[in-house]
């Protein structure tokens, strides 16, 4: 009867040991994808951070020159610029694509529709992406002449 018991308790430990080992392979196997999401929300943050500096980029720009942007066909109501975002060392971390829209700059609105699209890696296949839509109010404060910023939208990110 010893025997037996043996016997029954090593198929025990045996199979136990196998489906130990299924779960640990398992786990293992998710632990790339894992590194990838994580990764992937560090690309997501930095997007958002360069599409903010592209909005940033074009309040400076507006404030500093009246007359930006450019005027060009008298039907054109918008102007494009593309930028690349650069780190301390010079290597290039990303880009930014800004859009303004004129179409209410005249009384009686004075708004300007600022779109930035900020992706991280090449313009080419981008790591991440994110489009960030700020409307502008071109009416002078009592103060300064600073545009206040009206709405944020957050368009979304990949």
């Amino acid at each position: 009867m010893t025997t037996r018991k043996r016997g029954f308790l090593l198929g025990v430990v045996l199979i136990l040991s196998v489906v130990l080992f299924v779960m640990a392979v398992g786990y293992l196997g998710s632990l790339p994808r894992l590194y990838q999401s994580t990764f992937q929300a560090g690309y997501l943050a930095q997007a958002r951070a360069i599409a903010r500096a592209g909005l940033e980029d074009a309040r400076v720009k507006l404030e500093k020159d009246p007359n930006f942007p450019p005027p060009g066909a008298e039907t054109q109501r918008v102007f494009t610029y593309i930028e690349d975002f650069t780190d301390l060392d010079g290597s290039v971390l990303g880009s930014y694509e800004v859009s303004i829209d004129s179409t209410f700059r005249q009384l009686p609105y004075q708004v300007i529709q600022v779109t930035s699209r900020g992706q991280t890696g090449p313009r080419t296949n981008p790591q991440a992406q994110t489009t960030l839509t700020a409307n502008l109010n071109l009416a002078p404060l009592p103060a300064a002449n600073l545009y206040r910023n009206l709405r944020w939208d957050d368009s979304g990110s990949y």
